[in-house]
């Protein structure tokens, strides 16, 4: 029963509005540790990924994030 509270509330969460326009976010996640980058190679690489992905044409901004909001 627990868990299928757990589930209908995600489900909610899931399908309610954050109160911000999702449209056009696109979000990934990179595990630089297995990937077997030491911090400041991981550091370098998210600059340069950044520096690359604001010259795309349309794209707005870019950014890292530790913690993406409403991610499970």
């Amino acid at each position: 029963m627990g868990a299928g509270l757990l589930f209908q509330s995600m489900r909610v969460v899931q399908n309610t509005s954050p109160g911000f326009s999702t449209e056009g976010v696109l979000v990934t996640g990179i595990d630089f540790k297995s990937a077997g980058y030491d911090p400041q190679r991981a550091r370098n690489f998210e600059d340069e990924l950044i520096d690359r992905l604001q010259g795309l044409a349309g794209v707005q901004s870019a950014a890292f994030a530790r913690m993406v909001p409403f991610s499970y």
